[in-house]
């Protein structure tokens, strides 16, 4: 077997979600001295690759510091870095630059589709235009068949698309009990408990979330992440009668443990890519009730691994009633979505064909 190229997995957000769990789950997995996280120093993902013991190099404080640059062709050139894989889109453009500047391949791994994420703001049109224009020549990565067919309307060849979902290894152990957690912040270990974890952004629409738990008063809510809209869904719950608990964001052993924790894992985006939080859940067995969006209707089937409804409240408290009532029966979905993950969403695969996607963008000329 060939040796795999030397690769940068470029990350510069200032929290973690999707894209970071893939790359930190890429970089555990991919041939050991072969690949290196590249991040904004003291970031969360840095600081959590940093904790598992991964490679990882800091690259400034400020994704919008133009420092940035020299810092990355820097190390670029000390780790002899065959190709950069950028996985958002302040990462796609220092790496555009990056590579041009060092005559390296760049390819670029989508985990969401912007004009869909940030629908109908400036935002979603500033990086939805920024995200074409930049685009790598070569290979592009899509983590879900719904993002693929994104890129084939705006004339992409589609055999320059390559779909990689996201993937999963078996869950570890965790490291806090349910009546630890319970005793911890002063909760009820027989109150049926949901649990969502999601960055507090608008596409997440944590603001769903919270008029679940209205509806449904006899559960607790525990909310894990933050983000900008954190003041205003704080308000939110304040003036409902939703028992919520927001635990800003954690470490990725300590939402596991929320995570086992739960009685039903909840997910009320209006767009995603593929959710690594509901592979996650999947891994632990867990009932989950979620939106029919992005690239969630291509992981489970409804009814059978998880309740995959409309983006709508009604909806998904309707899916919950019967799940929260005959908890035997949704334990049952979770047992046959854990067996549907570690078939078809394995580490060993994904690396496979990150590795094949890796090897086309070096062979595409620059």
């Amino acid at each position: 077997m060939s040796m795999p190229p030397k690769v940068l997995l470029l990350d510069l957000s200032r929290q973690i979600g999707g894209a970071s769990s893939r790359v930190l789950g890429l970089l555990s997995q991919y041939p050991e001295g072969a690949a290196i996280l590249g991040a904004l120093t003291d970031s969360p993902v840095y600081l959590e690759a940093r904790s598992r013991g991964l490679p990882v190099v800091g690259l400034g404080q400020h994704k919008a510091d133009p420092r940035l640059f020299r810092q990355l062709v820097r190390a670029c050139r000390e780790h002899k870095i065959a190709l950069i894989d950028s996985h958002n889109i302040q990462s796609q453009f220092w790496a555009h630059w990056a590579c041009r500047y060092c005559n390296i391949p760049h390819i670029s791994t989508l985990n969401s589709w912007y004009a869909d994420e940030y629908r109908g703001g400036w935002r979603g049109r500033l990086y939805a235009t920024l995200a074409k224009t930049l685009r790598p020549k070569g290979p592009l990565i899509a983590v879900s068949e719904s993002i693929r067919q994104s890129l084939i309307r705006e004339s992409v060849d589609t055999e320059r698309v390559h779909l990689i979902p996201n993937a999963i290894a078996p869950a570890d152990a965790v490291s806090l009990s349910r009546r630890q957690l319970a005793e911890r912040h002063r909760l009820n270990p027989d109150q049926p408990w949901l649990v969502m974890v999601a960055r507090l952004e608008h596409a997440k629409r944590a603001d769903r979330f919270i008029e679940i738990l209205n509806a449904l008063p006899e559960c607790q809510g525990i909310l894990i992440g933050d983000g900008h809209l954190q003041p205003a869904l704080t308000q939110q719950a304040q003036h409902t009668s939703a028992s919520l608990l927001m635990t800003g964001a954690l470490s990725h052993s300590e939402t596991q443990a929320w995570m086992a924790a739960a009685d039903i894992l909840v997910l009320t985006s209006d767009t995603e890519g593929t959710p690594l939080v509901l592979l996650e859940g999947a891994a632990l067995a867990k009932p989950m009730v979620a939106t029919a969006v992005g690239g969630i209707p291509e992981l489970f089937d409804d009814g059978h691994h998880a309740r995959i409804v409309a983006p709508d409240t009604a909806a998904l408290v309707e899916a919950l009633k019967p799940m929260l009532a005959a908890p035997e029966q949704a334990a049952e979905m979770g047992l046959a979505a854990r067996q549907r993950v570690h078939q078809r969403f394995n580490p060993q695969q994904q690396i496979a064909q990150t590795l094949s996607a890796y090897r086309a963008a070096l062979e595409h000329p620059q």
